[in-house]
């Protein structure tokens, strides 16, 4: 067995023992209990900012796919309104930077959305590409180079990246008047749209804290834990 085998063969198996470690020096760090407690706020704040922008979101999809089904066309964007607060709410086409699936595709196609032609596009990035297998093949390399249409290369040597459809305006337009449930239109919705708010909070940075204060803690402000 060659060194390299042997030293593959055997890596992980060295024992090491263990030592007990020193404890570390502590030193006073002004700020530090506030830089905690901040962290700490931000976190929690994130799993909350979740929860509701799901709650809220759920909210306009409802509005937007009870006008369209009224219509049977896509509904004009809105502005949604609370007590102390105010919130653009629009309904956009599923981003270019998000590709849809084969079994979306599928799915679109079930439900009358023309996947040929003006309900989705076909990305323009197909490329073709040599199979990471063969790059380091230079007697193959060779073969290509010389004479591409009569060298004996593997059928699998040259690849196609998979072609990448997106939504379109289109995509929107024929999934509101081709609905006919408020089941397949939120599916179709999920699919091909996204929602986008900008939301603005009335009442200043010290009632957002109340606010923010009373949802995370409750009205006592000390931690029972």
């Amino acid at each position: 067995m060659s060194r390299f085998a042997k030293a593959k063969a055997t890596a992980g198996t060295v024992s090491k023992k263990k030592t007990k470690k020193a404890a570390k020096p502590e030193y006073s760090i002004e700020g530090l209990r506030d830089y905690a407690a901040v962290r700490d706020t931000l976190k929690a704040l994130e799993g909350l900012e979740t929860t509701l922008k799901a709650e809220v979101h759920e909210q306009i999809v409802e509005h937007f796919v009870e006008d369209g089904l009224a219509t049977h066309s896509k509904p004009v964007n809105f502005n949604g309104i609370d007590v102390g607060a105010t919130g653009s709410c629009q309904l956009r086409k599923r981003t270019s930077r998000s590709a849809l699936r084969p079994a979306e595709l599928e799915t679109l196609a079930e439900h009358g959305i023309d996947v040929d032609s003006g309900g989705v596009v076909e990305s323009a990035d197909t490329v073709f590409y040599i199979n990471k297998n063969y790059e380091g093949d230079e007697k193959l390399m060779d073969k290509v180079s010389s004479a591409l249409d009569a060298a004996d290369v593997p059928e699998d040597f040259l690849l196609c990246a998979p072609s990448k459809f997106h939504t379109t305006d289109d995509t929107l337009r024929q999934a509101f008047s081709g609905a006919e449930s408020t089941e397949d239109l939120n599916m179709l919705l999920g699919i091909c749209a996204t929602i986008a708010t900008r939301v603005k909070h009335e009442g200043g940075l010290k009632v957002a804290l109340a606010a923010i204060t009373e949802m995370m803690v409750g009205d006592d402000d000390t931690d029972e834990g």
